[in-house]
């Protein structure tokens, strides 16, 4: 299992890479101080098994950077870690495309948790989030699956859908 772990902050990302190594001895990391270093590493070291962002670290933009990097992405799930609490920045990046949000304040056992819901394909945000968005199904897509649905819902062909993404 491959993982890119970019957070601006040494000591969390090296704890973070602690607390999943225990639970993932198998588990290869690659890690980024930036938003450009994660995007560098992508580039170079694609494909991983699940990308985890700081939403507040150099070059990250907001949301629109949560949107870009979960399209470029793909198929691997991204999630967000932030100090940041508020439901407004947590349904902000699930709409963005996320498929997770763990609050810094979080413990070990809720990380894992969110990281063993992502990796099976879920999506985990915290309770106090609105609740409805975090148990929608349609939350669990990716921002590439959401495209594919709505041109399915306006009656593309799967020729046309191809076409249309570039695929």
């Amino acid at each position: 299992m491959r993982i890119l772990i970019a957070d601006d902050h040494n000591l969390f990302r090296d704890g973070l890479q602690l607390l999943i190594e225990s639970q993932y001895s198998d588990a290869i990391f690659s890690t980024a101080s930036s938003l450009t270093d994660a995007v560098v590493a992508v580039e170079k070291n694609a494909p991983f098994d699940l990308i985890i962002l700081d939403l507040r670290m150099p070059g990250m933009d907001g949301i629109d950077s949560i949107q870009n990097a979960c399209d470029s992405a793909g198929e691997t799930p991204v999630m967000i870690v932030s100090g940041e609490e508020s439901s407004s920045i947590v349904s902000a990046c699930l709409t963005a495309g996320a498929s997770a949000y763990i609050p810094k304040s979080s413990d070990s056992n809720t990380i894992l948790s969110a990281i063993q819901a992502v990796l099976s394909g879920g999506a985990f945000f915290p309770r106090s989030s609105s609740p409805t968005l975090a148990n929608d199904p349609l939350s669990r897509l990716t921002g590439r699956k959401r495209e594919i649905l709505a041109l399915l819902a306006e009656g593309s062909s799967n020729k046309q859908i191809a076409e249309a993404l570039f695929l």
